[in-house]
């Protein structure tokens, strides 16, 4: 069987790249995606490039025409057609396409075209010299204009090409005209909107072309910042979805018990197979919503994952010194097979089912949508907290979707995968964690001006980390939250002290805005009435900065409702979170909150900025609970669930298993009337399946406007 070869590549692309080493443009490039067999990869990143192994031009042969597309308009722009080998290859390009057809080129214009106006003009010269007869046409396409045309070159068009202009195209090519395309994927969806729409994908799918998400960079051959691109067909393999599926099927048929050690001996191999990987990555992160070649994508890798369980099982444990490159290649399949298809619960439980997720692993991802990619290493006390950590943070505060340990990944090659995971990375958010154990290390997460508070190292991380997460997502994500957060970065400037996290350098934040929040974070989840009683301190020694960005902190957590997070992280790992009221002003900003048996009051000045605060200590009257019990009476659906308050409350009301599991979150941070409150339970988990027959447990949780709180728990027998 032979594993190196191209697949099947058509000897007549060669004079593509006859006499090109290189080719560059002076901008930002993307990718190209071939949605058959037939588009050929010509000339792409390598294996150091960030995506690697990507096509930037692609070549087709359609019935008795041909068509080549860019991955940026601007190659053969005036700009660039003197770099490197651009001119050379431009030729090559006109010259393949026009084949027997008259030597005429047309570049359309009156679509919003990027290429095709004055910055035509070098290679328009060019060709000319070359016998060419060259035009710019503004007007309609029609069958009696191509009829004059050898090539017909678009050039990033933004305006709309009407369906009969696109039957014309397709006409054209058939009979044997050339068709030169140019486009740019990341900038129509940064500017304009879904890839979908996009003109030069309307007209490129005709091909087999689409042109997808993403930006190529390359950190070791670039000029100006711009990446120079070395590898041509047909060298330029596994670049597309066919040859990346048909080269990881081949190798791994071809060595179903002894893979891994193939991997390490062999650095071809190793190398190809991470890029067949990689290219999948690619389609499963950008390719648009509606392709169907996601669920062939899904349906590859459930088969991979499923087929060979010795090799892609998640109970499998590999040396992440000795078998790196088969860890890794786990890892990124369950990225690929995780986001190919949006999550849904019963497509959850079919991903955990075929990777052979059991315990937290199971949990992480059924419960909370996160991939554990830890090479299987991690110890239960690790998995433990990252679990209930999870499930402690408000819905929709993230989307967090993988959590790496690159060290007990391993690294199989130097290069862009130096330790933090980037080659893991997909359609949402990923992390990467060190590989301390809980136990092994804490942090005393406060400064001096108040007593030390002390969290687990490892616990610590995960909490800073995540954190980012949730900047990226929910604080980035609104302008409100975004613009408040600038303000308090600007507004500390560079002394230490003005920050709750003071123990960095002066100007730390100021030059690392990025780390603001997440470092914040680290007290929080230490101790958030610690965060808040520190800024406190600092506001009474007249630096006012600390306190506003506590109640930032709490805002955040609070997504715009009536009561936000208070946490503790022991240094063994253990976590507790309790729901702490707050209320707001006319203009939705943060004016109270009780904690711990303490009423804080807040007076703002215009711009949101704390300049005064009071604090009462309140309680219940003594003999008062809250709550003295929950009663649950069986239903033929589920329960009633019945429990009386004392005073007004927050509550959390659960259905549990008897191994203290959640099944159903009833309602959550929900405010309940002072006496008797009744709910219903329809019976039914988080997945909306009805639970089997058996003993359940009903905890419900309640906390008073002054802090007091009280959980109470019933035993609720289900039968069916």
């Amino acid at each position: 069987m032979v594993l190196t070869g191209t697949g099947a590549l058509a000897a007549g692309f060669a004079p593509l790249v006859e006499g090109v080493d290189s080719v560059c443009v002076l901008a930002s490039p993307g990718p190209l995606w071939a949605l058959n067999g037939d588009v050929t990869p010509i000339a792409g990143s390598d294996a150091d490039s960030m995506p690697p192994g990507m096509p930037v031009v692609v070549a087709v042969e359609v019935d008795a025409g041909r068509v080549v597309a860019c991955g940026h308009e601007q190659f053969l722009s005036n700009d660039n057609l003197g770099l490197r080998d651009n001119r050379r290859f431009a030729e090559n390009v006109v010259d393949w396409l026009v084949g027997s057809r008259p030597r005429r080129v047309i570049a359309t214009t009156g679509h919003q075209e990027w290429f095709g106006g004055p910055n035509f003009s070098a290679l328009k010269a060019d060709l000319e010299s070359r016998g060419y007869q060259v035009s710019r046409y503004a007007g309609a396409i029609t069958p009696d204009v191509l009829a004059k045309a050898g090539v017909v070159i678009v050039g990033n068009a933004w305006g709309t090409i009407a369906p009969e202009e696109v039957a014309a195209l397709e006409a054209f090519v058939r009979g044997g005209g050339g068709l030169l395309l140019g486009g740019l994927g990341w900038s129509w969806q940064a500017y304009q909107g879904p890839l979908d729409a996009y003109p030069m994908n309307e007209l490129g799918r005709r091909f087999g072309i689409e042109w997808i998400d993403g930006s190529f960079s390359d950190p070791t051959d670039s000029d100006q910042g711009a990446p120079i691109f070395r590898v041509f067909y047909p060298a330029l393999y596994p670049a597309t979805m066919s040859q990346a599926c048909s080269y990881i099927d081949s190798l791994t048929a071809a060595h179903p018990v002894d893979l891994p050690a193939a991997l390490e001996a062999q650095p071809g191999l190793r190398k190809r197979y991470r890029l067949a990987h990689l290219v999948l990555a690619q389609g499963s992160r950008y390719l648009t919503s509606g392709s169907p070649q996601r669920r062939e994508l899904y349906a590859f890798q459930q088969r991979l994952v499923t087929t060979y369980p010795a090799l892609y099982g998640k109970s499998v444990v590999y040396d992440p010194g000795a078998q790196a490159a088969m860890a890794w290649a786990r890892e990124r399949a369950y990225c690929t097979f995780a986001d190919a298809l949006p999550r849904t619960p019963l497509r959850s439980v079919a991903i955990a089912d075929a990777m052979g997720l059991t315990g937290r692993y199971r949990d992480l991802w059924v419960e909370s949508g996160v991939l554990l990619l830890d090479n299987s290493r991690c110890d239960s006390a690790q998995r433990q907290f990252l679990y209930r950590y999870l499930k402690s943070l408000p819905s929709g505060l993230h989307n967090l979707r993988r959590i790496g340990v690159a060290s007990y990944v391993g690294q199989p090659d130097p290069g862009p995968m130096a330790g933090d995971l980037r080659d893991l990375e997909g359609r949402e958010a990923g992390i990467n964690l060190w590989d301390g154990r809980i136990g092994d290390s804490r942090e005393n997460s406060f400064p001096g001006d108040v007593a030390p508070g002390r969290i687990d190292g490892f616990c610590a991380v995960a909490a800073h980390e995540v954190n980012h997460v949730v900047d990226a997502f929910a604080v980035e994500g609104r302008a409100t939250l975004r613009n408040r957060r600038n303000k308090l970065i600007a507004d500390s400037g560079s002394e230490p002290l003005n920050f709750l996290r003071s123990m960095f350098a002066p100007g730390f934040f100021a030059e690392n805005p990025g780390e603001f929040f997440a470092s914040i974070a680290n007290q929080w989840f230490t101790d958030s009435e610690k965060t808040l009683a520190l800024g406190l301190v600092r506001f009474d020694a007249g630096r006012r900065d600390p306190i506003n960005q506590a109640l930032f902190f709490a805002d955040v957590y609070s997504q715009g409702g009536n009561s936000t997070s208070f946490y503790r992280v022991d240094t063994a790992g253990h976590i507790s979170r309790t729901q702490v009221p707050l209320a707001r002003d006319a203009k939705g900003r943060l004016v109270k909150l009780t904690a711990g048996g303490t009423v804080y009051r807040f007076t703002l000045a215009a711009d949101g900025d704390v300049r005064g605060y009071s604090r009462r200590a309140v309680s219940l009257a003594a003999g008062s609970p809250l709550c003295s019990s929950v009663t649950a009476v069986p239903t033929r659906s589920g329960a009633d669930l019945q429990f009386v308050l004392t005073a007004p409350a927050v509550i959390e009301l659960s259905v549990l298993n008897v191994a203290g599991r959640t099944v159903r979150t009833v309602v959550g941070r929900h405010e309940a009337e002072a006496g008797r409150n009744h709910l219903v339970w329809d019976g039914r988990n988080a997945a909306g399946t009805c639970v089997p027959a058996g003993r359940y447990l009903v905890r419900l949780t309640a906390r008073a406007e002054d802090g007091t709180a009280a959980t109470v728990m019933a035993l609720l027998m289900v039968s069916r």
